[in-house]
């Protein structure tokens, strides 16, 4: 009698045990899931952000060139004023993006954007 009790104390146990290691995978399958999917919107919120981004960079050289042509302009004066302001939200922004900020791919094309605004800041 002690050796059928002992064998079924057993039995049960080895079936909670590999129940459990069932559960532990799923939740894994789960929190990798989950994690790809934040990962995808993360890069999504960075293409958006650098398209965004792009387009800015597109009007802040566009309105420069204005402002270099015309400097006694006081319209444009005040345009470049604001977009100047705007510089600093785009850089407070970008900060916040930490996903954006510690991928080589999204830092590059940040770092070229970059570039063009202070090359033609830069040009006489």
């Amino acid at each position: 009698m002690r050796n059928i009790l002992f064998f079924v104390v057993m039995l049960v146990m080895a079936s909670c045990g590999s129940n459990t290691g069932k559960k532990q995978s799923d939740n894994e399958d789960k929190e990798t899931k989950v994690e790809q999917k934040q990962k995808k919107s993360a890069q999504g919120s960075c293409d958006e952000f650098l398209a965004d981004y792009e387009k800015w960079v597109d009007e802040f050289v566009k309105l420069y060139k204005e402002a270099k042509a015309n400097p006694t302009d006081m319209e444009i004066t005040q345009k470049m004023v604001d977009a100047t302001n705007k510089m600093a939200e785009w850089s407070e922004k970008w900060t916040k993006l930490y996903d954006c900020a510690n991928n080589e791919k999204y830092v590059k094309r940040m770092e070229e954007l970059q570039k063009r605004v202070e090359k033609e800041m830069n040009e006489q």
